[in-house]
């Protein structure tokens, strides 16, 4: 198995052991390190991100979670997580020492790139042991299990906030969005944030409050918030997916008007999804064993969505 990390869009070049810190904060908020969110860190940032990722392999779900891009972020900077839960039973203790060292608070304590590579975990495997086939498939799996949970929400909400809201409903935050839209390219940036809030307030928003604002609310990582985004941030969860606009987007999913949404139907409103994660994404909610989802069923896969996470054993 290989595994391609991409998406270096605001990455630069950083002289390690350099006595200046980078300060500006980028990042998603599932893999984003607390030295980021506290603006002052170094290359370990990126051990941390690489802790997230190596987490998820081996489980299935992230080390930080939570139903918002802000309470994520908010447990991010406790730091805390867990390894005590089922799903650890069946991994190696050397891979469960280092995710604990990717995963350390402290900068200063956190393992280095260099030490990674050293890490017996590693070594293991550079000596010749090969990782078992199911113990790979599953890491891949449990991956875009994460990723594609993560995309069913989101389309589900895309689909609500462009189909499903009423003119009433809209209107008033149709007419806040213009008005901090000020260039009118509807699109609202970090500076057109700013002076809204400052209008609104009468005061200036802190940069780290704005930044946190904005990386929760941009979820395409555009560098701008779009309408949607916009109104997926700022309308009540519990409005957006109240159970008369989960069934208009149930509706959606549901092309052939049979009242179930088959696995294909999945894999064609998600852009072709694997038929493995498919069947996983299915499983998790098919109670009466169909194969299918039954809105009852799609109902209850979007409240626990966020927390998604992978039953299986590695």
């Amino acid at each position: 198995m290989k595994i391609k990390i991409i998406d270096f869009g605001t990455a630069q070049q950083y002289k390690v052991g350099g006595k200046s810190k980078m300060e500006e904060r980028y990042g998603t908020p599932y893999y984003i390190a607390p030295d980021v969110l506290n603006k002052s860190y170094n290359e370990k940032c990126d051990i941390w991100s690489l802790g997230v990722i190596l987490y998820i392999l081996l489980v299935g779900y992230p080390p930080f979670n939570g139903s918002e891009d802000k309470k994520i972020i908010d447990a991010v900077k406790k730091g805390v997580y867990t390894l005590d839960e089922p799903e650890w039973d069946d991994v190696s203790s050397e891979a469960i020492d280092l995710v604990k060292k990717c995963l350390t608070y402290d900068p200063e304590k956190r393992i280095s790139a260099s030490e990674a590579l050293e890490h017996p975990w590693f070594k293991k495997f550079a000596k010749g042991e090969k990782v078992k086939k199911s113990l790979a498939s599953k890491a891949l799996s449990n991956l875009k299990n994460f990723r594609a949970e993560q995309k069913l929400k989101q389309a589900t909400l895309a689909f609500i906030v462009s189909q499903c809201l009423t003119k009433e409903e809209t209107d008033k935050m149709g007419e806040i969005f213009a008005a901090m839209d000020k260039n009118n390219d509807g699109m609202l940036s970090k500076e057109e944030i700013s002076e809204g809030y400052e209008e609104h307030f009468g005061y200036p928003i802190e940069d780290e409050e704005l930044d946190s604002i904005f990386s929760a609310i941009d979820t395409d990582g555009s560098g701008a918030i779009d309408y949607s985004e916009f109104l997926m941030a700022t309308m009540n969860e519990q409005q957006l997916m109240s159970k008369e606009k989960l069934k208009q987007a149930f509706k959606m999913f549901d092309k052939d008007n049979s009242g179930t949404i088959s696995k294909q139907e999945i894999r064609e409103a998600l852009g072709n999804l694997d038929e493995e994660v498919a069947d996983k994404m299915i499983s998790e909610v098919d109670d009466n064993g169909d194969g299918e989802i039954s809105f009852d069923e799609f109902e209850r896969m979007m409240n626990m969505v966020a927390g998604a996470k992978s039953k299986g054993e590695l």
